[in-house]
C-alpha cells in the first residue's frame, strides 16, 4: 500500500501543479495558444483541446487525492485504481504529442507547469515516460498490495511521493542544472 500511496502523491503533485498553472483565464489562454503539442491541431481546435487537457488533469488529480484516503477507507482503492489508469492514459497521450511535435521539429515551449522558456526536447519525453511508469506501477501495486498501514508508513510514503512529484515538476530546471546550461528561468 505504501508504494501506491507514494505513486498517488507524486502524481497528485504533478497533475495538481499542472492544473494550478492553468487556473486563471490568462494562464489558460497562454497555455492554449503556446502549448507545443497542441500545435499539431488546427487553431480552431486548440481551445477545446486545451480545455479537455485541463479537465483530464483535474479529474485525475481529484481521483488520486481521493485515493490517498485509502488507508482509512479501503473502498477508495477502486477510485485510486481508476485515477492511476486515467493518469497513465493522459501521460501516454502527452508523450505521443511531444514525440509528434519533436518529429515535426516543433520545439515550442510547452506551458505544462506555467511559463517556461525551455523548448520541447527529448527530456520532456523522458519525464513523461518516467511519470507513466509511476502511474503503471501505482496501478499494479494498487491491485496487488493489501490495504493496511500505520500513520508513520503512510507519512513516509506521502512525503516521498511529494518529493518525487516536485522533482518532476522542476524537471526542466534539473535537466538544465545537470547539463550545465544556464538557468532556464532567465
Amino acid at each position: 500500500m505504501y508504494v501506491s500511496l507514494g505513486c498517488a502523491m507524486a502524481l497528485s503533485v504533478v497533475f495538481g501543479a499542472s492544473l494550478a498553472s492553468k487556473a486563471g483565464r490568462e494562464e489558460f489562454r497562454a497555455f492554449a495558444v503556446s502549448a507545443g503539442p497542441l500545435s499539431l491541431f488546427p487553431a480552431r481546435l486548440r481551445g477545446p483541446l486545451a480545455a479537455t487537457v485541463v479537465t483530464a488533469e483535474a479529474v485525475v488529480a481529484a481521483g488520486l487525492v481521493t485515493g490517498l484516503l485509502r488507508p482509512w477507507w479501503p473502498a477508495l482503492g477502486a477510485v485510486a485504481l481508476c485515477a492511476f489508469m486515467g493518469a497513465a492514459g493522459v501521460l501516454g497521450a502527452f508523450t505521443i504529442a511531444v514525440v509528434a511535435s519533436l518529429r515535426r521539429r516543433d520545439r515550442t515551449p510547452c506551458r505544462c507547469f506555467g511559463t517556461s522558456p525551455m523548448p520541447l526536447g527529448p527530456r520532456h519525453v523522458v519525464r513523461n515516460v518516467l511519470l507513466l511508469g509511476v502511474a503503471v506501477a501505482g496501478s499494479v501495486v494498487e491491485v496487488l498490495e493489501p490495504v493496511s498501514g500505520n500513520l508513520a508508513g503512510v507519512s513516509v510514503a506521502a512525503a516521498s511521493g511529494m518529493i518525487v512529484g516536485l522533482l518532476a515538476v522542476r524537471f526542466d530546471d534539473l535537466a538544465a542544472l545537470l547539463a550545465g546550461s544556464p538557468d532556464p528561468a532567465t
